[in-house]
């Protein structure tokens, strides 16, 4: 994790050489989740946190054309609209094509940041703890 006060987008490509490098950005308005899988010590981790995002997207938008009526197929639930009938098919076959590029990398690193409602007042004990922290370093901590 990168102590750059850029955010990381999950679409962000990472170098094809160096270390992976992740920012969670700024004033606590994200959670951000980093998940490293090695089952090969000896191999390099391979950043799989865009197809990752897209498998996810792909997830929501045939969940939503789903919830129409979660009883029925999707293919006979759009059966007389054509258009929706391809684009279901086109989410489903790269959603399969993703899973499977996905389950081929035995080590992997997984990031993405969740939003955190705005309505969720700050914690005056951290707060302090941070101020604390940053009141006795010896670097500048702001950009």
């Amino acid at each position: 994790m990168s102590g750059s006060t850029k955010r990381t987008e999950p679409r962000s490509k990472q170098s094809d050489s160096g270390a992976l490098v992740y920012g969670g950005g700024i004033q606590g308005k994200h959670l951000s989740i980093l998940d490293i899988r090695i089952k090969a010590p000896n191999e390099a981790i391979i950043d799989v946190s865009a197809p990752f995002n897209r498998l996810q997207e792909i997830d929501y938008r045939l969940n939503r054309l789903q919830a129409k009526d979660p009883s029925i197929r999707l293919e006979e639930l759009y059966a007389n609209q054509p258009n929706v009938l391809s684009l279901i098919e086109k989410y489903q076959k790269e959603a399969t094509e993703l899973g499977i590029s996905l389950a081929g990398h035995q080590n992997r690193s997984t990031f993405f940041s969740i939003p955190l409602s705005p309505t969720i007042p700050d914690d005056k004990e951290v707060a302090a703890f941070i101020q604390e922290i940053a009141d006795k370093a010896d670097f500048p901590l702001k950009d």
